[in-house]
């Protein structure tokens, strides 16, 4: 139990009439100790310092400022540190992960005929040596129609693109092909082949 939990408990014995000494003896705190007051201390002039080194280094965050402070030969808890940086609303705030997109449309499309949308995406398995498996499926959203399952180990885009070849040769060429952002789908040569061949690519949000 810590100090200011052993006062608490000498305290709440004194409300019920014990006596103070007994309460210290019942608590296990000597009667100094349950006598103590915590003086309140003026950080403002640190909060100060650390506001101006977070205006000077707006990116870097209380462990930095705690160094910088070192640097300087000013001797700080860090732990006081990161309190009076969090207290005062000096966290850096947290840089979102830029959404990695393809260069194919933005809108939603709706497929209104067979050969208007195909959607393709990967699943992943594993074999009972638990080696890994890749699952590629490409399906016709208007017609729900499984276009062609292929599992390998690995599938690169050189092979996705000699799946789709076949596949445009048999089904004919949909207007639009829909996927996530997947090195895949959004790689240079994968977008090229379709622009060559007429077909847009519509990726969709992550998640």
């Amino acid at each position: 139990m810590t100090p200011g939990r052993r006062r608490s408990a000498a305290r709440k014995l004194c409300d019920h009439k014990v006596s103070g000494r007994r309460s210290c003896l019942l608590a296990g705190i000597s009667r100094s100790g349950f006598a103590y007051e915590a003086l309140e201390r003026d950080d403002s002039e640190m909060i100060d310092t650390l506001k101006a080194i977070s205006r000077k280094h707006p990116r870097e965050g209380s462990r930095k400022a705690y160094k910088a402070l070192r640097h300087q030969g000013i001797v700080i808890n860090h732990k006081k540190i990161e309190r009076l940086w969090q207290e005062n609303g000096l966290t850096v705030p947290v840089k979102r992960r830029q959404r990695r997109r393809g260069k194919g449309l933005e809108r939603p499309i709706k497929p209104e005929h067979p050969n208007h949308v195909w959607a393709y995406d990967f699943m992943e398995d594993s074999c009972l040596n638990r080696r890994k498996l890749r699952i590629l499926n490409i399906v016709d959203e208007f017609t729900k129609e499984p276009l062609e399952t292929y599992v390998d180990h690995s599938i690169r885009a050189a092979k996705v693109l000699e799946i789709l070849e076949l596949l445009f040769i048999l089904k004919g060429r949909p207007l639009y092909l829909r996927s996530d952002n997947g090195p895949e789908f959004i790689a240079q040569a994968v977008q090229q082949w379709l622009a060559e061949q007429g077909t847009a690519t519509a990726y969709i949000d992550p998640g």
